[in-house]
């Protein structure tokens, strides 16, 4: 892992300049694109919604999620790499971000436009025969079978659009700034506004229950609202935001050299590490923190728990992150950014620790508050991770002389949809193993739910702890990057960096 910059003096002979960075108005143009990102994501953070309004089996939609990102992993890496050798009169990224919000839109309101009444259509349609077949063809559960054919392939098309929106716009951010500390403001602006976006997915099934005669009808009328967003959004940051590096990678590079060469970069493979953890450790606490905290804290009552965690909450992230835009640079100055990793790591470990001492039926405003406490830090270490990668790819560009964003953005997403899918699979089976009973919905057996306390927060303390370890090897500090930069800039301005690279 040779990335150490060479000191020869054409790091200390050209004179210094300020680094250079997008104006607000830029920023705030990108960063809204988070907004297109969320209406992509927002059928697929309403998996609770399937079970408990569609009454989907948790196995199936398990699998309904886990083929669709084992494919959109495969293809991420190819998707990120044929954007960063893309060439148009409207850059490499801009293209790939209209064109899949066009399409993920339609999809979003396509997804509920499946039935639990398609099975009566099957039975009544049961095939002329022999007795046994018709009584066969009766007896199976084809509501399940049905929906969940329309929800696999919705959900692969969705998946794909939603992974090439997110790595091209990623990559895009990434150009904005070549500032250390101004990096982690460019992704504090994005924080803000996914924040925004994320706040109407709080209101989603309140709104469809309180408004329709049905949350499945509500959620079909409201999804329509959704994708207009989300095709707005893609519009904005398309006419906003222009690509710095559009003319980068004349020289066509292999794919597969490619992805080798990100791995030589030893802070992208920590990157890589923590996700592991995140995503599998971590992952087994997702698949039932719902049904701890709704179930077990709030006993069953959805309406405050929907009040409190989910809207409540959103508008304190939301905050959080209004306050963090004018302060996350500043932060990034004091703290640096590696020791700032570390820090929030030590501080999850304390939080998964806590929580798991104040889960009790009853407790639930000071299960609200604790976890409120929580939103600066948990969203100052996002932003201390995301804004590092602008600096990954800054150290990739000095060993290789290639600007591949999109790449390093679809490798990183690679590992996670591919670990993401898998422990979503796993999930659909440990909420059952766990006794989970989908017809009981919210009047699950005590013993069901002290079963996902002692398989939820010991993966959950153990996913912080391994965390915390891997950050330590973070070697990314301050005067590191100062050195990169400085021979980048030399390197561009005696003109060695490749065409397209100089602003």
């Amino acid at each position: 892992m040779a990335e150490v910059p060479n000191s020869t003096g054409a790091v200390t002979d050209p004179p210094a300049r300020k680094p250079y960075s997008a104006g607000n108005l830029e920023m705030h143009c990108w960063g809204q694109s988070s907004i297109a990102n969320v209406m992509l994501y927002f059928p697929i953070a309403m998996t609770n919604f399937l079970v408990i309004e569609y009454k989907f089996s948790p196995i199936l939609i398990g699998w309904a999620f886990f083929i669709p990102r084992i494919f959109d992993g495969l293809l991420d890496p190819m998707i990120g790499h044929l954007s960063d050798i893309t060439h148009t009169r409207w850059g490499r990224r801009r293209p790939f971000i209209l064109g899949t919000s066009l399409l993920g839109s339609f999809l979003i309101v396509a997804i509920w436009w499946m039935s639990p009444d398609w099975g009566q259509w099957f039975v009544v349609h049961a095939p002329a025969g022999p007795p046994w077949l018709a009584q066969w063809w009766a007896a199976r559960d084809w509501s399940q079978t049905a929906m969940f054919a329309w929800l696999a392939v919705c959900l692969t098309l969705l998946f794909t659009c939603y992974g090439t929106l997110e790595m091209t716009c990623n990559a895009l951010g990434y150009e904005l700034s070549d500032d250390y500390n101004v990096r982690t403001k460019v992704f504090a602006i994005y924080n803000f506004w996914y924040n925004l976006g994320n706040t109407a997915l709080a209101f989603v099934w309140p709104l469809a229950l309180a408004l329709f005669a049905s949350a499945i009808v509500g959620i079909r009328v409201i999804s329509l609202g959704m994708a207009a967003i989300a095709i707005i959004s893609a519009l904005i940051v398309f006419f906003g935001t222009k690509e710095r590096f559009a003319k980068a990678n004349k020289t066509h590079v292999k794919i597969w050299p490619a992805i080798k060469a990100t791995l030589r970069v030893k802070a992208f493979v920590v990157i890589l590490l923590m996700g592991v953890s995140g995503n599998i450790i971590i992952g087994i606490w997702n698949a039932v923190a719902f049904y701890i905290a709704a179930l077990y804290v709030f006993e069953g009552d959805y309406d405050k728990f929907n009040r409190l965690c989910g809207v409540g909450l959103t508008l304190i992230s939301l905050v959080v992150s209004f306050l963090l835009m004018p302060t996350a640079a500043r932060i990034t100055r004091h703290i640096g950014k590696r020791r700032g990793i570390i820090l929030c790591n030590a501080l999850s470990l304390l939080n998964a620790i806590v929580l798991f001492l104040i889960a009790r039926p009853g407790y639930q405003y000071l299960w609200f508050a604790w976890a409120a406490l929580f939103i600066p830090i948990n969203s100052i270490g996002g932003l201390f991770g995301s804004s590092l990668m602008p600096d990954i790819c800054d150290i990739d560009e000095l060993q290789s002389g290639e600007r591949r964003e999109a790449l390093f953005s679809a490798v990183n997403t690679f590992f996670g949809k591919l670990l993401r899918s898998g422990m979503v699979l796993l999930s659909g089976y440990l909420v059952v193993m766990c006794g989970y009973d989908k017809e009981l919905q919210s009047h699950q057996l005590p013993e069901t739910l002290h079963t996902m306390i002692w398989v939820g927060f010991p993966a959950l303390i153990l996913g912080s702890a391994v965390g915390l370890v891997i950050a330590c090897f973070m070697p990314l500090t301050p005067e590191y990057m100062a050195k990169v930069h400085a021979e980048l800039e030399a390197r561009r301005r005696s003109g060695q960096a490749q065409e397209g690279l100089a602003e």
